[in-house]
């Protein structure tokens, strides 16, 4: 039984295949992983789901973006640390890493992952951990720590599993959006699925996040505004040759401009 959080079902829809053949067997082996993928494409709830299907009896599930004592505490207390929570930061890192326990770490956001934590990453290389980030964003000083990590990248949902999920979220919300509408707009990406069917406004950077840019239409633009300079610098200098190369330059560029736009 998967568990839930509170709102919205964890359940990674349409990810069946990917949970089966890739996630649970390396969960099962104790084979570390790394999660990658834009903003909302659902790397949380994969790192959750690999958490909440772990055998291992000890283990915590943490965000880089925790304040770093938060995230030793989480640690010190599943290691059955005596007065955990009344421990400093220092305290509480020197006890972890001289205690006898093993733990098995699922670590969200590293793109933002704090020194002093990273530190403690690499005086526990017998500990499993699996991690979940964004879009590659790997600090330099953290790099060396998941060398050799199996990288995982989450794709965006097709049309029917967009919808399921869309269905599955409209239900548990009780919300009136119109889910054609949700998966049209939400072109794949979990998070914005669930966030549309919550009411809420996409942040711009939502909007753009790992999208492919088309530079062509600029790259064109630039193209026709050299050739304008060729044609009348040949004009004003009398020089019929690079007069005529600007004008059939730029007629070219007008016909590629038509389908860089298209």
């Amino acid at each position: 039984m998967v568990e839930t959080l509170p709102g919205i079902t964890r359940y990674p829809i349409g990810r069946d295949e990917l949970l089966s053949k890739t996630l649970y067997p390396r969960l099962k082996k104790g084979q570390s992983f790394r999660l990658d993928g834009q903003a909302g494409i659902g790397k949380t709830t994969l790192l959750y789901w690999s958490y909440c299907n772990s055998d291992t009896q000890i283990k915590v599930l943490f965000t880089c973006s925790d304040p770093r004592k938060a995230i030793l505490t989480k640690i010190a207390v599943a290691l059955g640390i005596e007065n955990a929570l009344k421990l400093t930061a220092d305290k509480l890192t020197h006890a972890i890493i001289t205690s006898d326990s093993k733990c098995e770490l699922f670590i969200d956001n590293i793109e933002v992952i704090k020194p002093q934590i990273i530190t403690l990453l690499r005086t526990v290389p017998e500990w499993t951990k699996f991690y979940a980030g964004k879009d590659g964003r790997i600090k330099e000083d953290f790099k060396p720590v998941i060398w050799g990590v199996k990288k995982i990248k989450i794709d965006r949902l097709g049309k029917q599993d967009a919808a399921k999920l869309a269905k599955q979220a409209v239900k548990d919300l009780g919300s009136s959006v119109d889910v054609r509408e949700v998966v049209g707009g939400a072109k794949g990406v979990p998070g914005r699925i669930l966030a549309s069917c919550r009411g809420e406004m996409l942040r711009s950077e939502e909007n753009v996040a790992s999208e492919e840019i088309n530079f062509m239409p600029f790259a064109v633009a630039l193209g026709v505004a050299c050739l304008v300079i060729v044609r009348y610098t040949g004009r004003a200098a009398g020089q019929a040759d690079l007069y005529l190369i600007g004008c059939i330059g730029m007629g070219v560029a007008m016909v590629l401009r038509f389908f860089a736009t298209k």
